[in-house]
């Protein structure tokens, strides 16, 4: 039995090296994936971004890349009335499209242009209030 330990000991230090390497590696990435983040949004001259969208941008760019980043700030914010809707809900629905449905995106201007006529803010507003009420409905079940 002490030759089976002798023998997993090294190996378990050698994964844990790796183990450690490995997580060195991801925060690299992740560093690099805020600055690109701190670099896009200065070159876009996108509005101010809360904590949870700076986030999911982040991760998206770790994910998706930069480029993918930069077609769904410009969907957002340059499509008519919804300059200010670059926020978590909205980022994370409009990315899910865009990867779901890439023949679309690659429409260039006519893929922004269509963002013209949904009006994000509103939908994420009448969702949360559809939300709250079936939360409210549940309770009020419960109780009564």
């Amino acid at each position: 039995m002490g030759g089976n330990a002798e023998q997993t000991e090294p190996h378990s230090f050698i994964s844990a090296l790796q183990d450690l390497n490995l997580r060195r590696v991801d925060l690299q990435r992740e560093r690099r994936a805020a600055d690109q983040l701190t670099g896009l949004l200065a070159s876009m001259e996108a509005p101010p971004i809360d904590e949870a969208a700076c986030q999911r941008l982040q991760r998206l760019i770790y994910f998706h890349r930069p480029q993918h980043v930069t077609l769904l700030i410009r969907t957002i914010v340059e499509s008519e009335g919804n300059e200010c809707a670059l926020v978590e809900p909205v980022i994370s629905a409009v990315s899910s499209v865009m990867s779901s449905h890439r023949q679309w995106t690659e429409r260039g201007l006519a893929w922004i242009g269509a963002f013209d006529s949904i009006p994000l803010l509103a939908i994420v507003e009448t969702m949360r209030s559809l939300c709250s009420a079936t939360i409210w409905m549940r309770r009020a079940r419960q109780s009564g």
